[in-house]
């Protein structure tokens, strides 16, 4: 699905629904930021894919109200160390919490 269509999905998803939708799924793909999203709603956006503290701060920029990590925050650690899981996931939590500040 590309950007453009998702949009219009949103857009009547949001229109047929009154308030009920809360929030759209920008899938960032190809390295696009999705800077057309908030000019064309008016509803808050959650950005989702690929996500971490480096990218966040341009889909913010963009328009994008909240990040949706996973990856970014407990991808690639020792899994056999569970205090060093703990430590790196709280590190890359402030980061990322940092960044809408």
């Amino acid at each position: 699905m590309t950007l453009s269509s998702a949009l219009k999905l949103a857009r009547r998803a949001y229109t047929s629904a009154s308030e009920t939708v809360t929030a759209v799924l920008l899938a960032r793909s190809s390295g696009r930021t999705p800077t057309g999203a908030r000019t064309q709603l008016d509803i808050p956006l959650v950005a989702i894919g690929g996500i971490n503290a480096d990218n966040g701060g341009s889909l913010i920029e963009a328009g994008a109200d909240m990040l949706a990590v996973i990856h970014g925050l407990f991808g690639e650690l020792d899994q056999t160390n569970a205090e060093d899981i703990r430590q790196h996931v709280r590190q890359r939590a402030e980061r990322l919490t940092s960044l809408f500040t």
